[in-house]
């Protein structure tokens, strides 16, 4: 299934580069902005588990996600479902199709998620169309992507080294 994933990850990138490549492109400064509201949210969180050291995840050092290039393969969760869900809405007219097509993306997205627990496959089910098609729309995929690279390595290196915080 992960060849098929990718393999589409690829056409779609194929697409946006020949035909709309400007939703390929990187804005800068709202990665920089990005980076800012991820140091805040980081020395919030560590803040945070100060006081609910029991309630905050893991209590052992995470090992996932530490060899760094699998982090760097984020951009093709943002191309393959954010993307699937922008070429969904674009080019296909008809509600009766689209929507239940964007749920069933949604939620397979989502469903990858579930490794991490319940409530966040939840929240992740809302990604591809709420946030990565959205802020690609106004940004491109490409700011998208390196803020989501952004966010994982700070999520993960936050919850193997909070246990040293507490």
């Amino acid at each position: 299934m992960i060849y098929f994933q990718l393999g589409m990850a690829l056409a779609i990138l194929l697409y946006l580069a020949m035909f709309d490549n400007k939703m390929l492109r990187i804005e800068w400064p709202k990665v920089g902005a990005f980076v800012g509201f991820m140091v805040f949210i980081t020395c919030l969180r560590i803040a945070l588990a100060q006081f609910v050291q029991d309630a905050y995840g893991p209590q052992d050092p995470i090992d996932y996600g530490l060899n760094s290039w699998t982090l760097a393969l984020v951009f093709w969760e943002d191309l393959f479902f954010g993307g699937s869900c922008y070429l969904i809405a674009n080019f296909i007219k008809s509600k009766w199709f689209a929507v239940p097509l964007l749920i069933a993306v949604s939620i397979w997205f989502g469903s990858g998620h579930l490794y991490q627990g319940y409530l966040v496959a939840a929240f992740a089910c809302v990604y591809p169309y709420f946030i990565s098609r959205r802020f690609a729309l106004t940004s491109g995929f490409g700011t998208v992507m390196c803020c989501h690279i952004i966010y994982d390595y700070f999520s993960v290196y936050l919850n193997k080294f909070l246990p040293y915080f507490l």
